[in-house]
């Protein structure tokens, strides 16, 4: 980066592999501020994680070794942020529009795919600069203070010394979200990229599988994210440690032994699973539950009595037994996926699209009627709704179902939609489709915990997060847009692999919830105040759009053409660069300062 051959820079931008120059897509107004000079300083708050980066562009564009060490971190008063809480990753970059890009990360120390420039003569032949990613684990129990150390490099000879200074608040992230941010994904599709499972026939009764998919929901945690697995397809079929297994049919169906399923489930919803996780070791948010026209009883019988009743006592037996084992902390969610499109059922439910597919949530509705009402357990009969979102949050449809996803185009048509929905005890969280691909920039990652905080959701949705593509490390899916994660097993990993991205989630969720943490009291009013002066709004309505005059006419008779845009609010993402970034992470640090320092509105801490 501007000609340097070894050089340290922000989280929140990325260089070409090409040319180790910042990638276009990360354009900023002041590109200097994304760079360290010999000193790495950064701001932290307790119980969260700090990031950076170190580039190499060596001359002639190769490297064949590359050592790194690096001191604990001390303070003046002898405390120690210990070499055990750094974390390196190695980035691989990705084809894209001409260049290369980073963002799948895996260990540094990795003896298969070892660092070196090119990374692979296959897949990155033209590679001429590469980079690490640093992680430090700022524990809860860190004392407040300036932290200080060194990071040493050594690339084939030419070496460089960074200092390296982390000033830690006397405050603290809180140790679980108001905010989830929700990682969505399906049925068991992730299979096919993890050869311990693809070609394992007793995949489902060894272990093996579960072992798999427990990995994402730990990863997931550590990211300050929920892992959230639709357990089935649209046609219905269900993995069998999804549910399970059943015996018997109509007044005599029951279930059999809870065996895999508790194996699969106890550990996510009794919090075991994340023991040691820096996101905590609570129970799982929320979960999807199986059941769907398909489950437990057959379509076939939709609409029999039959199939009322294997329905119901299948639910039943549900209700009792996570009462007994105590899962009563995480939501328990009923839904149902369905789509016409698919040929398998008469309705659209997942996403109401005429008039009459509203009868089929009625119908479900209907079923689930008095199982659960007084339970200690959480469940939510939950709706997807886009078009009809308008008609459906304060009607007799969010009375039925009291848990909703909306389309966020027509949410922020409804200012008042999300207190209704909570005064209604409904949950509401929001969702856009893919927003996340490697080609936007950061801001992307920050846009979704701010429209949380700022519009009065409670989480948002990143839809498919494991839609890996056929050659995920040449370039994965809509380059990036339905994943998050990388599967492992190019690397020798059998495990989920974190991202470029994924990281920077969470670090805007760690900023969004520390912020957040003012609800409540005095200060929340500045904290509102920086957002929008950082998001360039004016109050709270300035975040919403003003409804179009067809928004109360049945959808299907909506123009979704190139001009239905102009009835939606611009994304952040295409209005903000990486700059704010920081700007709303030192806005909310300095919010925190002592009155003594906060005179001064401008932060504190100084980056170098």
């Amino acid at each position: 980066m501007n000609g340097k051959t070894i050089f340290a820079y922000k989280e929140y931008v990325r260089i070409n592999g090409l040319d180790g120059e910042m990638l276009v897509y990360d354009k900023m107004k002041n590109p200097e501020t994304a760079q360290y000079g010999d000193t790495i300083a950064m701001p932290s708050a307790k119980n969260q994680t700090v990031a950076f980066q170190i580039g190499f562009a060596p001359k002639g564009g190769v490297l064949e070794n590359l050592d790194i060490c690096w001191s604990e971190l001390k303070a003046e008063d002898g405390s120690v942020i210990g070499k055990d809480c750094f974390a390196l990753y190695t980035e691989w970059f990705h084809t894209l529009d001409d260049l290369l890009a980073p963002d799948c990360l895996y260990p540094f120390e990795n003896e298969k795919v070892p660092f070196r420039i090119p990374l692979d003569k296959q897949y990155l032949s033209a590679q001429k600069a590469g980079a690490v990613w640093f992680d430090i684990w700022i524990a809860p129990e860190t004392k407040p203070g300036t932290y200080c150390g060194v990071v040493n490099v050594n690339a084939d000879g030419d070496k460089k010394e960074f200092a390296l200074s982390i000033e830690v608040g006397d405050f603290s992230v809180p140790k679980e979200n108001k905010i989830v941010a929700d990682l969505n994904n399906y049925a068991s599709s992730r299979i096919p990229h993890f050869q311990s499972v693809r070609d394992n026939e007793n995949k489902y009764t060894d272990g093996s599988y579960i072992k798999m998919e427990h990995e994402f929901f730990k990863l997931s945690r550590d990211h300050r994210a929920l892992f959230h697995l639709l357990p089935y397809t649209h046609t219905g079929t269900v993995a069998p440690v999804f549910v399970p297994e059943l015996e018997g049919e109509g007044k005599y169906i029951r279930v059999k032994s809870w065996e895999t399923f508790d194996a699969f489930y106890g550990p996510l919803l009794d919090g075991s699973l994340f023991e040691g996780s820096h996101g905590g070791a609570h129970p799982l948010e929320v979960i999807y539950l199986p059941f769907n026209y398909f489950w437990p009883a057959s379509y076939e019988k939709w609409g029999s009595k039959g199939y009322r009743t294997e329905f119901r006592r299948i639910l039943t037996e549900f209700v009792r037994h996570f009462e007994e084992k105590g899962w009563d902390k995480t939501v328990l969610e009923l839904f149902l996926n369905s789509k016409k499109d698919f040929r398998t059922v008469p309705y659209t439910v997942d996403e109401v699209w005429y008039e009459h597919d509203q009868q089929g949530m009625l119908d479900f509705g209907e079923l689930l009627e008095d199982i659960y009402d007084t339970s200690t357990c959480r469940f939510r009969y939950r709706m997807d709704s886009s078009n009809y979102f308008g008609q459906h949050y304060n009607s007799r449809y969010s009375d039925v179902c009291d848990m909703w996803i909306a389309g966020f185009s027509m949410f922020n048509w409804y200012p008042d939609s999300a207190e209704v929905m909570k005064q209604k005890d409904n949950i509401l969280w929001i969702y856009g489709g893919s927003h996340n691909a490697i080609s936007e920039n950061m801001i992307t990652m920050y846009s979704w915990p701010a429209y949380c905080q700022m519009m009065g959701p409670t989480g948002f949705v990143v839809w498919n997060t494991t839609g890996f593509g056929p050659d995920p490390l040449k370039c994965p899916l809509e380059q990036g847009g339905q994943n998050l994660f990388y599967p492992g097993d190019y690397f020798g990993i059998d495990a989920p692999l974190p991202c470029i991205r994924l990281k920077n989630l969470r670090n805007a969720m760690q900023t969004t919830e520390l912020a957040m943490t003012l609800q409540g009291t005095r200060m929340n009013e500045k904290a509102e105040a920086l957002a929008n002066r950082v998001w360039g709004k004016k109050d709270r309505d300035d975040w919403f759009v003003a409804p179009p005059a067809f928004a109360d006419t049945p959808p299907r008779y909506w123009d979704f053409g190139s001009s239905f845009g102009d009835y939606c609010a611009t994304p952040l993402h295409q209005t903000a660069t990486p700059d704010a970034i920081e700007e709303l992470r030192d806005g909310v640090y300095a919010l925190f300062a002592p009155p003594a320092e906060a005179k001064d509105k401008k932060v504190a801490i100084k980056y170098q």
